[in-house]
């Protein structure tokens, strides 16, 4: 499964842009040496190797009986320490990759409508995001591959199952009791803020003054995740932290729970909320709650993997950064059971206050991204956690119904168990940011305004661009309408008629193309339609994807690429095909440029028709 969660890793400019996070592990699939790590992570590798091995004294300092509380508290510190310079490594690493000029890109993704904050003619609502055209597209691209790479590769099962969910199989679960944040308010305003995220804050503005307040905050930031909400008012007191903007008192840390809740039928409220209805904040559970038949259905073997794409809810107290933190998000999620006894695949433990309530184990894979104050930092894209056995017995549990599994043993002896389970989960959303700005460009030299999307042909929007010269006469249009077909229909392409009547250059609507992130464009020019026959185009308009006539000479026409905006002149019906395989990778862009003719400029023009 290693193999299977480096899905997103391809998406980005480079391997030190992604990375596993545990608190008590090494990376899973380096030499003990780190000698098989990029440059990038042999840096970061002794102080990883550090953290594991004190983290690993700790552990077993809490299992010994005979550890004194003084000897135990002395281990933990110095597993603090070796976190805070292991990410202070981090940190430094990160400053030496370039940075995006979050402002335009953020101009780019709203202009070229990628995604925007709904509802934005009332004035917009926090932590709901509408997709446009061009996002819908990529994020489509995206969760296919994602479906082709796991579900159909590996053999999984795929269920849909619905985002309301009754308040039972909710409070089994934990989530009705466990599934919150610590909240703070301001003591005058009221306005509230996410406890960890306002100190943190904080810290990190006095960590970067002079001062023994400093060495103290990095020291605090380091154990912040630790915290319950009596050591979060500690760190409050200690350094004074006030409500930003005004100054004012805050509150004491309080859990929120994270569902949204609602009910079913018009006097379900008056009837106790037996009818109590929550929106989900996982796919998960719908998974658990058919663990029966799903193992029916699989002829009862294991290890057996279920996996679920759809719409999850948390009412998150401070949405903030575009796509990063939302109240409703598109989750992948897969559930892998297994025998636990037959376990071949093993997670190292995060600090239980850095787990979920259902969690044994967890990792998570990370990706550096801007946040909404320009800051590059590492940010959770997909979470991997251990759920052991603790789902499928809560609910086994509550509902009455057994949800184990059966294994015949050598002799004939039979086995009942409940299955364990590991869970990879992706958040869509910030795997999009991060392809977005992974693949964000600005053009060197005198075009460094022009900004585009590098994006991989397969994941962009539109495969090629179909452009008629300016103004477009009906029979450019004619001829856009036969390519649009052939790629639509004859090479499941998809292909963007940008036929602008207004008078904006050809080199303009390339521009705009190229913030789209169209890897190619096909241009149909004067010289294209000057080559054709004469009553040609009207036998071929009744019937788009017949072949040329052969006795008629085929038209040309310009195939431009994205990136280095060469281009080559290239009969039209080969273009469908040609685009194909650059699509798929079958060919480069480098052999296009060796076997076509390289497009010098048109001879045509439409006053010499």
């Amino acid at each position: 499964m290693l193999r299977r969660i480096t899905f997103f890793k391809p998406y980005y400019c480079s391997g030190c842009c992604t990375r596993f996070k545990s608190t008590f592990s090494k990376d899973p699939v380096s030499n003990p040496d780190g000698s098989s790590l990029p440059d990038s992570e042999k840096a970061i590798h002794p102080f990883r190797v550090a953290v594991e091995e004190q983290g690993s004294i700790v552990k077993r300092l809490i299992k010994e009986a005979t550890t004194s509380s003084e000897e135990l508290d002395k281990a933990v510190i110095k597993l603090k320490n070796k976190k805070q310079l292991l990410e202070a490594k981090l940190q430094e690493l990160s400053s030496l990759i370039p940075q995006v000029n979050k402002v335009k890109l953020d101009d780019l993704i709203k202009q070229r409508f990628y995604y925007d904050q709904s509802f934005s003619i009332y004035g917009g609502v926090a932590g709901l995001y509408d997709f446009g055209p061009a996002g819908c597209a990529v994020k489509n691209h995206l969760l296919q591959d994602w479906r082709q790479f796991f579900v159909l590769t590996d053999g999984m099962l795929e269920v849909d199952c619905p985002v309301l969910t009754p308040e039972a199989p909710l409070r089994a679960s934990g989530h009705v009791e466990k599934f919150t944040d610590y909240l703070i308010s301001d003591s005058l305003t009221g306005e509230s803020y996410r406890a960890d995220h306002l100190i943190r804050q904080s810290l990190e503005s006095l960590a970067k003054k002079k001062g023994k307040q400093s060495g103290e905050a990095k020291q605090a930031l380091a154990g912040l995740g630790s915290l319950d909400g009596q050591g979060l008012q500690g760190l409050i007191d200690r350094f004074g932290i006030t409500a930003p903007g005004t100054g004012n008192a805050l509150t004491q840390p309080r859990e929120f729970n994270l569902m949204f809740d609602t009910a079913a039928g018009a006097d379900s409220r008056q009837q106790g909320g037996r009818h109590r209805l929550f929106l989900r904040p996982e796919t998960a559970q719908g998974i658990f709650t058919n663990f029966r038949r799903l193992l029916d259905f699989n002829r009862g073997r294991l290890p057996m993997a279920v996996a679920q794409i759809g719409q999850s809810f948390r009412n998150e107290v401070q949405p903030r950064s575009g796509l990063l933190r939302l109240r409703e998000f598109a989750l992948a999620e897969i559930e892998h059971f297994y025998d636990p006894e037959d376990r071949r695949l093993r997670f190292r433990q995060h600090p239980p206050c850095e787990m979920a309530h259902y969690a044994a184990d967890c990792w998570d894979a990370e990706c550096l991204l801007t946040d909404g104050c320009g800051r590059v930092d590492w940010i959770e894209c997909v979470g991997c956690a251990d759920r052991a056995a603790y789902d499928l017995s809560r609910h086994s549990e509550a509902s009455g119904e057994s949800l184990v599994a059966a294994r015949t043993a050598t002799g004939g002896t039979s086995r009942s168990f409940t299955p364990s389970v590991v869970e990879p989960s992706f958040g869509v959303g910030r795997l999009l940011s991060a392809i977005l700005e992974h693949n964000y460009r600005q053009r060197p030299g005198r075009d460094e305004q022009r900004t585009c999307l590098s994006l991989p042909a397969w994941l962009a929007p539109y495969h090629c661009a179909l452009l008629p010269m300016n103004g477009g006469s009906a029979e450019m249009r004619q001829l856009i309408r036969r390519l649009h077909r052939r790629l639509a229909v004859g090479e499941n392409l998809a292909g963007l008629v940008d036929a602008d009547s207004r008078g904006v250059s050809i080199g303009k609507r390339y521009a705009r193309c190229d913030q789209l992130g169209v890897p190619f464009a096909v241009t149909v020019d004067y010289d294209s339609v000057a080559e054709v026959k004469a009553g040609a185009l009207s036998e071929l308009d009744s019937n788009l994807l017949s072949d040329w006539p052969a006795d008629c000479r085929q038209p040309t026409v310009t195939l431009r690429e994205r990136d280095s905006r060469q281009q080559v002149r290239v009969p039209i019906d080969r273009v469908p095909g040609l685009v194909k395989q650059l699509v798929e990778q079958r060919v480069t862009w480098s052999q296009v440029m060796d076997t076509e003719a390289v497009f010098q400029g048109q001879t045509g023009t439409k006053s010499n028709r």
